[in-house]
């Protein structure tokens, strides 16, 4: 299981910026934000909370002193629209979108027996789940007109189509979450344009949380880093 100082530890490493992560870590601390307690060997574990907090650090590329005030806000955003993509091609016609939010003609992913309200209940969910996140897994923070966090999840459990044989033919469902008013927090300012985390970092990170060892998994390391786009479209090496 995890302690705090774990946390920090895959965040430095996504970000592949040990003194940001370091200086998010404490200002979020002092807010309360993450599970405290003792420290050293009495430090208490983290819990699917804490991950999807920590998520949600890993992606902010704003001032480091707004973190907290800006992980709070990320964190809250309501429910802002569903797509979901059933097993099969990636056609327009085999695409549901919802905004009505009806939960009964929404299919959803195993994780979820009904929709999430916010963006931190879908990540607890996540990472609250019996397997880690599916490889094909996205968490992204994207700042266009206003701020959105996206959920994408692909969901294996779901049985597949007979005719289908790839994996990206698998269940898909991506959570928006959003509101019209983030844009103008002063927290929320964001350097890039849409930051992303893929499942490989998700599940090194929901195995920090059960405790679950790279003798367990395959050692991932390589592809935890946090990906980003910037105003002019360009990616990171």
């Amino acid at each position: 299981m995890a302690k705090l100082a774990q946390l920090k530890d895959w965040i430095s490493q996504a970000i592949d910026d040990a003194p940001r992560a370091r200086s998010m870590m404490l200002v979020s601390r002092k807010s309360g934000i993450f599970t405290t307690g003792g420290r050293g060997g009495g430090a208490p574990e983290m819990t699917e909370k804490d991950a999807a907090y920590a998520t949600l650090l890993a992606l902010f590329d704003g001032s480091t002193v707004q973190s907290a005030d800006a992980l709070i806000e990320l964190a809250s955003l309501p429910l802002a629209s569903v797509r979901i993509c059933p097993n099969g091609p990636r056609e327009p016609e085999n695409i549901i979108m919802s905004s009505g939010f009806d939960n009964s003609d929404t299919p959803l992913p195993s994780h979820f027996k009904q929709l999430p309200k916010t963006a931190l209940e879908a990540l607890i969910r996540l990472f609250s789940h019996d397997d880690p996140p599916y490889h094909f897994c996205q968490v992204s923070i994207v700042k266009s007109v206003r701020t959105s966090v996206k959920i994408s999840i692909m969901d294996p459990d779901v049985e597949i189509d007979t005719d289908l044989c790839s994996e990206t033919d698998f269940f898909e469902c991506t959570f928006e979450f959003s509101n019209a008013a983030i844009s103008d927090k002063a927290g929320l300012q964001m350097v890039n344009s849409n930051r992303w985390i893929t499942g490989y970092g998700l599940s090194d990170l929901y195995c920090l949380i059960h405790g679950i060892t790279e003798a367990d998994l395959d050692a991932r390391d390589e592809h935890i880093m946090v990906e980003h786009q910037d105003d002019t479209g360009n990616m990171n090496a």
